[in-house]
């Protein structure tokens, strides 16, 4: 074989190899395919549901802190993820850049050039974890969230069961496939309500539940719990992070009204997501009014609650512990979808004192409309009864008032209940209500720094 003949195979060869690396690298240029350098994540649900999971970074040009603890967090009834993540947006820039920092800054944000640049980012969870080493995640529950962070929708009569048994392993199977570190795990309110519900080991059966949704969109199965499966859930995680999680809310008998239970049932969802967009983001005004609005409600609201205990319940937001401007973040882009069955599915726990799956779950029940008591061999699953499979340690961060949720009805039915751990660590946080306690004024000096310690000691 002559030399001219030698090339011509070399040659050939190299375009071989040329054209297969091209052929495999093609698709990662053309496709959502996950790499370090992605945000925006989808996790597949058991019922083929896609939500959404965001990474944290302050900037394009920061680093994802790949190699470090993952932490995810999920937000409550009504919210979005934005609620952790405070910043300043193209559209509200000329806005925001009014916002003075208070005085004195926290130890932690003294002299970070990322909070002088944005203000709004010291009341910014995402951005303090960040600061700190840890790799932050974010995630939209299904049905939640604005793009690029949706989550699909799914069932229509979904309820906190669906968010612990589907959405939950769905994300934190996700976050350990990319990082190939056990996460730890929980969020504000419903989200870190779902976590203490997927702890305890409640799934359902998903023949069950796919069955149900091509045939009966009103069905879902029962809530069934396994104790080997809280083992593996309890063991795949580091950690929980409850920030004012809800268990039994403190309603008062006046709500138990055949209108309520009709309206709390409906398998609805509030597009809050896409009512907020259209009013507060798309139009071209950039006043302040909606918010200044709702925090003069608020502001009533908490004012006349104080005297009157018949509606200390509503006193769930605590605009002086707020930023105007933070307050206006949330308003504009942390108002997420609701669906009702949440709503009635809490409504029960309050007005039945119980901790239990959706009253409409299973064949017998998918057309009540009211809940009725708890009773001996009902069927039903009561998540109180296997809080104790929650080994994980577990971090609980409560609010001062009680509206929505009451700081020792969570230490009684939730930090009382689950199997101590020499790291479990509970606090509650002066002068906050429920909504505001995850980017309130304290947050930046309480909250984050707790949970920064908390895991620092964890590592």
């Amino acid at each position: 074989m002559d030399l001219s003949t030698n090339r011509l195979k070399n040659r050939s060869g190299k375009l071989f190899t040329i054209i297969v690396a091209f052929m495999l690298v093609l698709p990662m240029l053309f496709t959502g395919c996950d790499s370090d350098e992605t945000e925006v994540y989808t996790a597949l649900t058991q019922d083929d549901v896609e939500v959404k999971l965001y990474r944290y970074r302050p900037a394009d040009d920061a680093p994802f802190r790949t190699d470090c603890q993952p932490v995810l967090l999920m937000g409550g009834m009504g919210m979005n993820i934005n609620e952790f993540l405070p910043h300043t947006t193209d559209k509200m820039k000329d806005v925001y850049a009014k916002m003075e920092l208070p005085t004195p800054l926290p130890d932690w944000a003294v002299g970070d050039e990322y909070i002088q640049k944005d203000h709004l980012l010291l009341y910014n969870l995402g951005y303090y974890l960040w600061q700190k080493g840890y790799d932050p995640w974010f995630g939209n529950l299904r049905g939640i969230g604005r793009e690029p962070v949706k989550s699909e929708a799914g069932i229509k009569q979904t309820n906190i069961d669906v968010f612990a048994c589907l959405d939950v392993p769905a994300m934190v199977d996700k976050i350990s496939e990319v990082t190939g570190m056990k996460p730890m795990v929980g969020g504000h309110s419903t989200g870190a309500t779902a976590t203490y519900m997927y702890l305890t080991g409640a799934y359902m059966d998903i023949d069950e539940v796919m069955a149900g949704k091509n045939a009966d969109p009103t069905y879902l199965p029962h809530v069934k719990i396994s104790d080997d499966l809280a083992k593996a859930r309890n063991r795949a995680i580091n950690g929980f992070i409850a920030i004012d999680p809800a268990s039994i809310p403190p309603l008062p008998e006046y709500l138990d009204f055949d209108l309520l239970w009709t309206i709390a049932n409906a398998p609805m969802v509030l597009p809050l997501d896409s009512l907020m967009q259209m009013m507060l983001v798309d139009c071209p005004s950039t006043r302040m009014v909606m918010s200044s609005f709702m925090a003069t409600m608020f502001d009533a609201i908490s004012d006349y609650a104080m005297d009157h205990e018949a509606i200390e319940w509503l006193h769930f937001f605590e605009t002086d512990n707020i930023d105007p401007y933070v307050f206006d973040h949330y308003m504009r882009y942390a108002v997420g979808n609701m669906s009702l069955r949440i709503v009635s599915q809490y409504a029960d726990w309050g007005l039945n004192m119980v901790v239990r799956e959706h009253y409409t779950n299973g064949v017998a029940n998918k057309d009540l409309v009211k809940a009725p008591p708890r009773a001996a061999g009902d069927g039903y699953t009561y998540y109180e009864d296997h809080m104790d499979n929650i080994t994980t340690p577990t971090i609980c961060a409560l609010s001062d008032y009680n509206g929505l949720v009451a700081a020792q009805t969570v230490l009684d039915y939730v930090m009382g209940l689950k199997t101590p751990h020499a790291m479990d660590h509970h606090f509650i946080m002066p002068d906050t209500a429920h909504a505001d306690l995850p980017c309130g004024r304290t947050a930046a000096t309480v909250l984050f720094p707790a949970i920064g310690d908390w895991i620092d000691q964890m590592q």
